[in-house]
């Protein structure tokens, strides 16, 4: 835990939440999402055996109807250019889980009025509050969007990629000093499959983008290298469903020659530890089931990537055994 963040002040204040004048809640809601050390707790907390449950309280707390209202309203009065996108991404989870605890409550009351136990009243009383804190909801959505907002469009015209692939991006990952090298993955991963989804849906995607730097503002420029890694390990099945084949396929292939440029472009030391790295990957991937891959490096165009394609070499069998499903020394 981050030594001046006090989780349990928090938690203390977060209970009594409904207790407290509008004036504390504001003040307590204020200091808390301007607290860099809450912010570091919450991106990259220091692992304990209770530290999930930790983090779960946090969210039951948080994601309470009065304390979502509460945030909304804070930060529409305080201004949205006094918070970053880390505060973006903070709301952006209590709207993922928020919602996930009001479908459960409605399920769960579904449940009970079908099996008797729930009167036509008392669900119909459950159904209007699940309703009103959809609303709550959507109301604090709006706020997460509009904090990126202006980055966003800064992003957009340096980078020609779509506005709104920005704004999903930018309230998705918190500010770079958050963003550890080993957690890329699991942003990316989140990232991309919602980015296919929003392309998917939009459109108006153009080949011509800038993807490094965009993932520069995203990840860092240190974590270019890392995306780049990662996105050539993607599987083809990720974009199946999309309908959109034009504008989906223009993101992908976009994307397939910025992360083997990346590769090409690096120094050769860097690129043979990108390169261990993607062995070690796809050979858990491979363990037990087939993919299939963005990119197979045994066959990558050598006039194009020609430093990579060198590279590539000294792996080939090993790599090619991997893709078999054949076991490597």
């Amino acid at each position: 835990m981050a030594n001046m963040f006090d989780y349990n002040y928090v938690i203390k204040r977060l209970t009594e939440f409904e207790s407290l004048s509008s004036r504390k809640q504001m003040k307590f809601l204020l200091g808390l999402f301007q607290d860099d050390d809450f912010m570091e707790y919450l991106f990259n907390p220091k692992r304990t055996e209770n530290t999930e449950n930790e983090i779960i309280s946090l969210y039951q707390q948080i994601t309470k109807p009065k304390v979502v209202r509460a945030i909304a309203d804070m930060i529409e009065d305080e201004g949205y250019d006094e918070f970053d996108r880390s505060t973006a991404t903070f709301i952006n989870s209590i709207v993922n889980q928020g919602l996930a605890y009001n479908n459960e409550r409605l399920e769960e009351a579904s449940s009970a009025k079908r099996t008797g136990d729930l009167s036509n009243h008392d669900f119909n009383e459950t159904k209007n509050t699940a309703e009103k804190y959809n609303q709550y909801i959507a109301e604090l959505m709006k706020v997460s969007r509009k904090i990126v907002k202006p980055e966003a469009k800064r992003l957009s015209n340096d980078t020609n990629i779509p506005k709104y692939v920005c704004i999903l991006a930018l309230k998705s990952v918190p500010e770079t000093k958050f963003v550890k090298n080993y957690k890329v993955p699991y942003y990316l991963s989140n990232l991309m499959n919602n980015i296919y989804a929003e392309v998917d849906r939009i459109g108006d995607f153009s080949e011509h983008v800038n993807w490094k730097e965009f993932f520069k503002i995203i990840f860092g420029k240190d974590n270019v290298i890392e995306a780049a890694n990662f996105i050539l390990l993607e599987g083809v099945n990720r974009i199946d469903k999309c309908k959109n084949s034009k504008d989906v396929h223009a993101c992908w292939d976009s994307l397939t020659s910025f992360a083997l440029r990346e590769l090409n472009d690096a120094p050769e030391q860097l690129r043979n530890h990108m390169l261990d790295i993607y062995i070690k990957r796809i050979t858990k991937m491979f363990a037990n089931r087939s993919f299939d891959l963005r990119v197979d490096l045994t066959k990558i165009d050598d006039s194009a990537f020609p430093k990579l394609a060198k590279s590539v070499t000294g792996y080939f069998d090993k790599i090619t055994k991997i893709l078999k499903g054949e076991k490597t020394d």
